[in-house]
């Protein structure tokens, strides 16, 4: 069974590309429940794009949540 960002990540990842940018990452992270600005996504996001792409693989994507809602892994 997948944990809630698994799911979260699926759902925003929509063109199937295993990355996300930046409007995706604020999905995942609505649907998690939080409610952050788009200025602090976007802050947690630049930390986590560790190849500066512009984009999240899952593992960077994961890294993020993990920082913010670990229960999301549960």
């Amino acid at each position: 069974m997948p944990n809630k960002f698994e799911t979260a990540f699926a759902q925003a990842d929509k063109d199937g590309s295993g990355t996300i940018d930046l409007a995706e990452a604020q999905q995942i992270v609505k649907a998690l429940g939080f409610d952050y600005t788009e200025a602090q996504v976007e802050t947690f996001f630049k930390k986590y794009d560790a190849d500066n792409s512009g984009t999240l693989n899952k593992s960077e994507a994961e890294a993020l949540v993990r920082e913010v809602y670990p229960a999301a892994f549960e």
